[in-house]
């Protein structure tokens, strides 16, 4: 999926949709559904209010506890494994879709739908996909809150929902920099440059990408190119491009029929051996077998 650039000032999040599981979709934890993987197309907010169960979320597995919230972006998958209540928040990051009141309904889970932009900040970026909140309590009041705004939609309650999403947004990436020891450092925008090329990489895949083709492509030379990308993103463009190829080839092991060959050739691999070595040391599996966790 293509990222979009967004700027901090412009982070507006719009509540789509907000719903507890599995109340809200005629469940019980007693008689829970067996839920399957699933394709994000918005942004997610989930706040779990049990202890108990597994949350797979791109391609990695977490554990549920009681003020545990997970941050889903654009394109991930995800399933939760086991009986779990939770309360979801859905958000057009950026107010763009003007999408309030979409009755998301029992196909919730199942729908397909064009997903939202994904937005490329370093503050988004920062956060992590499970946040282990160190205060449930408040996580738990300002979802509860959300909660009752969305039902009543009271004149204030525009103003309410975004205040309060944007308290829980800066409550997980106040924990993300403490987990991590700092903050980003430098400007906070992405450099206009870097985003191109990124945008281009994107795109271009399954294609050859040299660094001194990026690098001229934003007008810079290959090591200042490397650095202000590495700034930017926090990675090298080489393994930023070798996370990417692997993240689309993962997609592609889960949802189609396509043989490991032509999947490493779409994804950017010369040859199936060298992407299953690739593959195994990011996923700790091979492709065969990672196919296998999903049949």
């Amino acid at each position: 999926m293509c990222a979009v650039h967004l700027e901090t000032g412009n982070i507006s999040p719009l509540v789509i949709h907000c719903h507890t599981f599995p109340e809200d979709f005629g469940f019980t934890m007693e008689h829970f559904p067996k839920l399957a993987v699933r394709k994000v197309y918005d942004y997610e907010l989930e706040l779990i209010y049990s202890n108990g169960g597994m949350m797979m979320l791109d391609g990695k597995t977490y554990p549920m506890r009681r003020g545990a919230v997970f941050f889903r972006r654009p394109g991930v998958y995800t399933n939760g494994r086991d009986p779990f209540h939770a309360c979801s928040v859905i958000l057009d990051m950026a107010a763009r879709s003007a999408q309030a009141g979409q009755a998301y309904g029992s196909d919730y889970y199942t729908m397909r739908k064009k997903p939202q932009e994904a937005y490329m900040n370093p503050l988004l970026d920062a956060i992590l996909p499970c946040t282990y909140s160190s205060n449930a309590d408040k996580m738990v009041y300002l979802f509860s809150r959300i909660q009752t705004e969305f039902r009543e939609q009271n004149p204030a309650s525009p103003l309410l929902l975004r205040s309060h999403t944007l308290e829980i947004l800066h409550d997980l990436y106040d924990h993300a920099v403490s987990v991590n020891g700092k903050k980003p450092s430098g400007n906070l925008n992405y450099h206009k440059s870097v985003y191109r090329t990124i945008q281009h990489i994107n795109h271009n895949l399954s294609d050859p990408l040299a660094i001194s083709q990026l690098a001229e492509l934003a007008g810079l030379n290959a090591d200042y190119y490397c650095r202000v990308f590495k700034s930017c993103t926090g990675l090298s463009p080489s393994r930023y491009i070798l996370e990417n190829r692997l993240k689309k080839a993962r997609d592609l092991i889960i949802y189609t029929t396509f043989s490991i060959q032509q999947i490493a050739l779409q994804c950017g691999f010369h040859s199936a051996s060298y992407f299953t070595a690739r593959f195994r040391d990011h996923y700790n599996a091979t492709p065969v077998a990672y196919r296998k966790r999903f049949e």
